[in-house]
């Protein structure tokens, strides 16, 4: 069973835009200084040294998805010749993304319980016959594809609230389509993106009262969660949206 891409029916996507956060910014210009440094090297040493045009162009690459903020550049779970070609060229960062994942992870829980049916880790997490939603858009999971739903969000980004709220709900849709069954949100570590769309939907669907209770339980059951100032005021405004289409979700304050 593969697992479905896009939650069109919930929300609509939201629009493609040169990025604006100071964060993707930075990493956009990150990830072309390195580029530059490939090619550079390339060019200067020649030889054996022009295969690093290969990794030049993969962090120009990343860097068009940050810069332009389109995780669907990274065309992960897209069916196609272009897709291929694009994943063959990005080959040599996503190498080092999953090493880095990898390693990060080692000697930690791939994933943690946060409440009853609600797991949050890392691409690594082994789904145990959970239902998955895949925010990771940089880094493919290995084995065969558990089903749920894959939602690419740009890493070390704060993600916009109508994603946190697409999916929140995609948690909830999974969540009705297997009564009792689990459910698995994963990103590249288990301590981001997925901490934040799970604070969401606790909070949209009434499991805590309140953001700062939804951050708080993530953090003690898995501790050391990224969730900062700008992740928690991106949560509320997303739970306030809600609320603001549906009433009975209540304000989250």
């Amino acid at each position: 069973m593969t697992m479905t891409v896009g939650v069109e029916d919930v929300l609509p996507r939201s629009p493609r835009r040169p990025a604006r956060d100071q964060a993707r910014w930075r990493l956009a210009r990150l990830y072309a200084a390195g580029s530059v440094a490939f090619l550079a090297a390339a060019m200067l040493v020649g030889g054996a040294a022009l295969v690093l045009i290969w990794p030049a162009i993969s962090l120009a690459m990343v860097a068009l998805a940050y810069g332009t903020a389109r995780p669907g550049l990274f065309c992960k779970n897209r069916p196609g010749i272009g897709a291929r070609i694009v994943r063959g060229l990005l080959l040599p960062y996503t190498i080092g993304a999953s090493a880095n994942a990898w390693a990060w992870l080692r000697g930690r829980d791939a994933s943690s319980m946060i409440v009853p049916g609600l797991r949050i880790g890392g691409i690594p997490a082994a789904p145990g016959g959970a239902r998955v939603i895949d925010l990771c858009a940089e880094i493919p999971r290995s084995g065969a594809q558990a089903p749920g739903r894959f939602l690419p969000m740009l890493d070390l980004v704060v993600p916009e609230p109508p994603d946190l709220i697409r999916a929140a709900r995609a948690i909830e849709a999974e969540h009705r389509a297997v009564p009792g069954g689990d459910v698995l949100v994963c990103c590249a570590l288990g301590y981001g993106r997925s901490a934040a769309v799970a604070a969401t939907w606790l909070v949209v669907y009434g499991h805590v009262d309140a953001v700062q209770a939804a951050v708080t339980l993530i953090r003690i059951r898995r501790p050391g969660t990224a969730i900062g100032q700008r992740e928690v005021a991106a949560i509320a405004r997303a739970v306030q949206l809600c609320a603001a289409r549906d009433p009975s979700r209540g304000s989250g304050d």
